[in-house]
């Protein structure tokens, strides 16, 4: 994947486990599935990363956010106004 400059909007915030970190990890992308430079945000617990990845989509910053188990399967896609 390559990256890009941090932008104020982006495509989908996927919500993922970083195994390397233990932790779980909230990225953006953009429509190509490119990396958005300094979008990633890290936290211990699920909960509060996918929290922060409904707080980007309710402030406008993403239409859709996409949510992966520890296994790298998707669990969940929520899309804004649901």
């Amino acid at each position: 994947m390559s990256y890009k400059n941090y932008m104020d909007r982006w495509v989908v915030t996927e919500v993922w486990f970083c195994a390397d970190d233990e932790s779980w990890v909230v990225t953006g992308f953009d429509a190509n599935k490119n990396i958005l430079d300094e979008s990633s945000d890290y936290y211990h617990r699920k909960a509060d990363a996918v929290e922060m990845a409904i707080l980007y989509m309710e402030s406008d910053r993403c239409d859709k956010v996409t949510i992966f188990g520890k296994n790298g399967r998707e669990q969940r896609t929520i899309l804004k106004g649901e």
